[in-house]
């Protein structure tokens, strides 16, 4: 599985390789637009590949990364993101919830690969969950079909770009090809076995071009498209102090779509 890394304006601060242990950088990708972006990522080419695409957005940029990794297995995981082992925490009033516990290990990331590969073959989509909103147990070490955001494992192998269509908006594009996946057919995996941590609203990527106007024009058009998959909300306020409107997503299953477990898939 190929780890790629879409980042923008962030040159001197790839906190994803952190976690990415050296002998795994052969198969671990930057991907920066062609022209400045280029140029300032030029000093990673010595660790790990470096490709760069004609593209515009972020939209544009996974839309190419999909065709260009086109029949692989890949983790598109966001620039700011470091991988922790999950697990489940008991609290004093009795709620157990998934929790990122430690960071994880060079020989818990390989565990973490071997995990996911086959996990990706009878669930072409996956999420690792990132630590934000608490999860109860019931999420471990997986769960079907629940939405997550900052990174996507893919199979194209079973998907295709055309399948995932990351260029229908230019925000919230990742909830795009999450809800086509499900319109295809296949479902998807939400990991916390396994969860990640990033940092909100750092400088680089969307902070610097995200606006309430983008991203409620985005909301209402992904709405349109899957009005039986989502709803809308007041979201929170963007650091202007403008308020957007964003996602509730709740995919609706059909009835006969079975929910296997991997434990169940190895057996």
């Amino acid at each position: 599985m190929k780890i790629v890394i879409p980042s923008h304006n962030r040159p001197n601060n790839v906190r994803t390789l952190e976690f990415i242990p050296e002998s795994y950088y052969e198969n671990t990708y930057i991907v920066t637009r062609t022209g400045e972006q280029e140029e300032l990522y030029s000093s990673y080419k010595d660790k790990v590949n470096v490709l760069s695409f004609d593209c515009h957005n972020i939209s544009s940029k996974r839309d190419l990364i999909c065709r260009h990794f086109a029949n692989e297995k890949i983790w598109m995981v966001d620039d700011d993101c470091l991988l922790y082992d999950g697990t489940i925490r008991k609290y004093k009033n009795g709620y157990e919830f998934c929790y990122p516990y430690q960071k994880s290990s060079e020989e818990s990331f390989y565990e973490f690969i071997d995990y996911c590969s086959p996990l990706l073959d009878m669930y072409p989509h996956g999420i690792v969950k990132n630590h934000i909103f608490p999860k109860t147990k019931d999420f471990f070490p997986y769960k079907l079909n629940a939405w997550g955001f900052t990174n996507t494992m893919l199979n194209l192998k079973i998907l295709t770009a055309d399948d995932l269509d990351y260029n229908y908006s230019d925000h919230s594009e990742d909830v795009v090809a999450f809800l086509n996946t499900i319109d295809k057919g296949y479902q998807s995996f939400l990991l916390t076995k396994w969860m990640i941590k990033s940092p909100y609203g750092k400088p680089g990527g969307m902070t610097e071009i995200r606006t309430a106007e983008m991203q409620t024009a985005a909301t209402k058009r992904i709405h349109k498209k899957f009005p039986q998959h989502t709803r809308l909300k007041k979201g929170w306020p963007l650091k202007d102090g403008t308020i957007p409107l964003t996602l509730i997503i709740r995919p609706k299953i059909p009835k006969e779509v079975t929910s296997e477990t991997l434990e169940t898939f190895m057996e």
